[in-house]
């Protein structure tokens, strides 16, 4: 066999790859949305420690001051840095290390949540073949905000991001997203014990001023 025919096999199997790719794609489902917000299905108590001490749910002032104590002011995506502004303050982050998950049942909690995702994305909510990884924990007080921003990548792989809401009574707050030139979106924690949210980092996200209580 020549060199010009082993090319032309090449171009006829590089042919066949992307015929059978294409039918491949054309056999999935509509894309799904690109966001979601969900109450969780199941009400359970990560069982929060900070320095060996419980940190209870709804906070108390008491562990929120220890949260904050432990912890340090936030930083956001922009594009793929992560920045910290001054000019925003009162919006606090632990990273994991400052923290403990010690309930024995968060990590099936969080694969439901998981599957949750996935079933909004139309994909296999029992395989989802992703995993959540958790980068950050967030506290906001009264008058904390975030500016609109892109989560910047902090993973290799990263996709999506998948903020758990914990209950802690609090007006304000809420979240507004939009996708290129999609209508906004605004989501409210407020509403059930426990909720999840999810959106594509393509998406600006943004977080309105906490008018009373702690998140």
């Amino acid at each position: 066999m020549d060199t010009s025919d082993e090319e032309l096999e090449d171009e006829y199997a590089e042919v066949i790859m992307k015929t059978d790719l294409i039918e491949a794609l054309s056999d999935l489902d509509e894309p799904g949305p690109s966001y979601g917000h969900h109450p969780m299905d199941r009400i359970v108590d990560p069982e929060v420690y900070v320095a060996n001490h419980k940190v209870q749910l709804p906070l108390s002032e008491e562990d929120t001051r220890l949260l904050i104590r432990v912890g340090h002011q936030a930083s956001f995506g922009k594009k793929n840095t992560t920045i910290i502004d001054r000019s925003v303050p009162k919006t606090w982050e632990l990273d994991p290390e400052s923290f403990e998950i010690r309930s024995p049942m968060w990590a099936n909690t969080m694969c439901e949540t998981v599957s949750a995702v996935a079933k909004d994305m139309t994909l296999n909510s029992d395989k989802p073949g992703f995993h959540a990884q958790l980068h950050k924990m967030l506290v906001y007080e009264k008058g904390a905000m975030f500016k609109p921003h892109q989560d910047a990548e902090k993973v290799p792989g990263m996709f999506a991001t998948l903020v758990v809401a914990l209950p802690s009574p609090h007006t304000g707050g809420l979240v507004r997203t939009q996708l290129y030139d999609h209508p906004e979106r605004y989501f409210d924690t407020r509403k059930g014990a426990h909720s999840f949210l999810w959106w594509y980092p393509d998406t600006h996200d943004e977080v309105l001023p906490f008018e009373s209580g702690i998140r």
